[in-house]
């Protein structure tokens, strides 16, 4: 794939991720809303929640997501073996990407400003992170099909 349709593909997979991951995540915070669980302190409706993670998450999508996708993506292509082989192998890569990002940027600030890492935060955010890549991984494989359909 060339690299221009390469970069339009991943930015409409990082608006379509954005759009279609912060109304979950607000949900996720709605429900656990009065329980500890969770860091943020917010007492807002549903759709502040939505517009608050809309507008942290869509610049982390299109900052972040798309040259590590357009990286990880052009390393498994040159893969030799068969297409679900590289599907297993891309699941894994974008898996450990996001927990990779995590600890780059939210876990190593947190550490730097001083505040404390629970196990279970730290493993929730993980998690979190992880299935966020494989979420905005297989939105791209949907968004690809149907750029290539058309």
């Amino acid at each position: 794939m060339q690299f221009k349709m390469l970069f339009k593909k991943e930015l409409i997979t990082a608006v379509i991720s954005s759009l279609l991951a912060c109304p979950l995540i607000a949900w996720m915070h709605d429900i656990n809303q009065g329980t500890s669980y969770h860091s943020l302190d917010l007492n807002d409706s549903y759709s502040s929640l939505v517009f608050i993670y809309l507008t942290f998450a869509t610049p982390f999508f299109l900052l972040i997501g798309i040259p590590t996708s357009i990286t990880l993506t052009s390393m498994v292509q040159k893969l030799k073996c068969s297409s679900f082989i590289k599907y297993v192998v891309s699941c894994v890569c974008f898996f450990l990407s996001g927990v990779v990002i995590y600890w780059a940027y939210i876990a190593a600030g947190r550490l730097i400003v001083g505040a404390t890492l629970t196990t279970n935060n730290v493993l929730f955010y993980m998690l979190a992170f992880g299935f966020s890549a494989l979420f905005y991984f297989h939105v791209g494989l949907f968004v690809k099909r149907i750029i290539t359909s058309s």
